[in-house]
């Protein structure tokens, strides 16, 4: 390992980011001099909507949320990045910037790698590339079952799959997130979100309190979630 990864004072391991552990050991040796490793902090922009974009960001703890800014102001959640993925493919889609606002919705850490290091790793055909090319299947999977989703789920279904990704993504067991933050994610009033976080609070699967919310039965969630979280949860598994 090299030694920019071995002076890395919280998070050392780059593959904590399972992108990163899915590559096999020649790739991700040639890019571990490069990977940067950054603390994210939460509300902090990682890219803005129509700038350039400098960098990849592997995440290997928190959650990046990737959000449509509207020119009244109006924003609506995308998707969110975790460990599971990158932030930032439009770079190796061929861009230069992005459509989204890549903000910082759970605090953690990631490694960054620049944006002309990950053009010249791609341009190679190889793991890299092919890593990236089925990562993106997986994202554009996750986005046309959450248009279904929506069109067909109640909210409480849908509560619940934001609440297992997210968990996947980052605490197995407890989540910072505000009604508004999820109400941003899934494009609904805050006043809805808190009517379904009570419903699946009496069914016992959290406790929620100001932001915090306590996983208390995983398994009750997901029974409580549709067939969405299942779907997606299986393209991802897919890259491991």
């Amino acid at each position: 390992m090299s030694a920019a990864l071995r002076t890395m004072p919280n998070d050392p391991n780059a593959k904590l980011n399972r992108l990163l552990a899915a590559l096999p050991e020649a790739s991700f040796k040639r890019l571990a001099p490069d990977l940067e490793y950054i603390t994210m902090t939460r509300g902090e922009n990682l890219c803005e909507s129509g700038r350039g974009a400098k960098y990849l960001y592997f995440p290997t703890s928190g959650a990046v949320a990737l959000v449509l800014v509207l020119k009244n102001g109006i924003r609506a959640g995308t998707s969110t990045v975790g460990r599971e993925g990158v932030v930032g493919i439009g770079l190796f889609l061929g861009g230069t910037g992005t459509d989204n606002l890549a903000t910082v919705q759970q605090p953690g850490g990631a490694f960054r790698l620049r944006a002309d290091r990950q053009r010249r790793e791609f341009r190679r055909g190889e793991a890299f590339q092919a890593l990236l090319l089925r990562y993106t299947q997986a994202r554009m999977k996750e986005l046309s079952q959450s248009v279904l989703c929506q069109q067909q789920h109640n909210l409480a279904e849908q509560l619940a799959c934001c609440l297992l990704f997210a968990i996947d993504r980052g605490d197995p067991t407890r989540l910072r997130m505000t009604h508004a933050q999820i109400a941003e994610s899934l494009g609904v009033r805050r006043e809805t979100v808190s009517l379904a976080a009570q419903r699946l609070q009496a069914s016992g699967c959290i406790q929620y309190d100001r932001g915090n919310i306590a996983i208390l039965d995983r398994r009750r969630l997901e029974s409580c979630a549709c067939e969405c979280y299942g779907a997606v949860r299986k393209e991802y598994a897919l890259l491991q």
